[in-house]
């Protein structure tokens, strides 16, 4: 699976990935959403590429009771992703409806990790 870079700091890099087909989920997600809500997660983005490290906040958290699992969130909106060293690797977005994250977003992005790390291997 490839990735594609959307930040980069001196430390640290967000990309989001890119299927065989050359679909990027996560780019298409925020193409959908208005103005106001892209500028939002890009502004995070760019902060959190900036910092010294990844650290936990109101708008970056791992998920609980998942292994290697991150939401990037906005007001209405959820990002989530996996860490690979430096790199975050951002896979699915969605719109939060209610307070837990649904299981469905959560498996697609344990199997985007697993199709990643397949590939990493293999390479």
């Amino acid at each position: 699976m490839k990735t594609e870079v959307c930040a980069s700091g001196a430390k640290w890099e967000i990309h989001f990935c890119v299927r065989e087909n050359g679909e990027c989920p996560v780019r298409t997600f925020l193409e959908s959403l208005e103005a106001d809500e892209q500028h939002a997660f890009h502004a995070r983005f760019d902060r959190m590429v900036e910092g010294p490290s990844f650290a936990p906040s109101n708008t970056f958290k791992a998920l609980r009771h998942v292994s290697n699992v991150f939401e990037v969130l906005t007001h209405k909106y959820r990002v989530l992703g996996f860490r690979d060293g430096r790199r975050l690797i951002l896979t699915n977005g969605f719109k939060k409806t209610r307070n837990e994250t649904p299981p469905k977003e959560i498996q697609k992005c344990e199997s985007i990790r697993e199709q990643y790390g397949s590939d990493v291997k293999k390479a």
